[in-house]
């Protein structure tokens, strides 16, 4: 494969991506075997399906892990966060994992629940005005559908930008998102929708480029 972007080392730059991984407990293997997503500085995983913390872990990164079987989720990160808070909410399942100048938001919201205002109040209690914001995962909201849903505008409303414009999921949905908020000149884009074989949804790859 002939290397881009993806497979360097840039200073003030964090490499991200999110997957639904359709199962963590039977596809660790393959996300392990994935150097692609490997390449990320954080990686946030939906839908794991474990009970308890995996005796193995991902070289390079510290893992943490809310584990509630298909709801569980899970978020990996090479530098360690100066905080993590899990959340667990009967629509949703959230890791908010504190960098010193950046939060990440890793988020899955059940499908088979519908309280979209009640899933909004609690993201939105959790977004910090004066730090750099991502929110990212599957939130199960169908862009291509419904691009103004309360979610989205809520989050567009109050500055942030969602930044996948192109399906994640084999049914041609985009339901797994990116959104992305700074007070400050720190810039975020898309790098790819990396397919991936154990999975029916596409990880969402993109970079953080952090003001210098």
């Amino acid at each position: 494969r002939r290397k881009t972007e993806w497979d360097l080392t840039k200073e003030n730059t964090i490499k991200l991506t999110t997957l639904n991984v359709r199962s963590l407990q039977k596809h660790y293997e393959d996300l392990i075997a994935d150097d692609y997503i490997q390449k990320s500085d954080i990686i946030c995983i939906q839908e794991t399906w474990l009970n308890a913390d995996p005796s193995e872990g991902l070289t390079e990164f510290e893992a943490h892990f809310l584990n509630l079987k298909s709801k569980g989720i899970a978020l990996f990160s090479k530098k360690r966060p100066d905080d993590i808070q899990k959340r667990s909410y009967e629509n949703s399942s959230i890791i908010l994992a504190t960098y010193g100048n950046f939060d990440v938001i890793s988020v899955y919201r059940f499908s088979e629940h519908h309280r979209l205002i009640e899933f909004t109040d609690n993201i939105m209690k959790l977004v910090n005005i004066n730090h750099t914001v991502i929110i990212l995962g599957d939130v199960n909201l169908d862009l291509n559908k419904n691009p103004t849903n309360l979610f989205t505008t809520t989050l567009q409303n109050f500055g942030f930008v969602q930044l996948v414009n192109h399906p994640t999921h084999i049914l041609g949905g985009i339901i797994d998102h990116v959104y992305f908020y700074s007070p400050t000149d720190t810039s975020c884009r898309i790098n790819k929708i990396h397919p991936v074989y154990y999975s029916d949804h596409d990880a969402v790859t993109f970079f953080l480029e952090l003001e210098r």
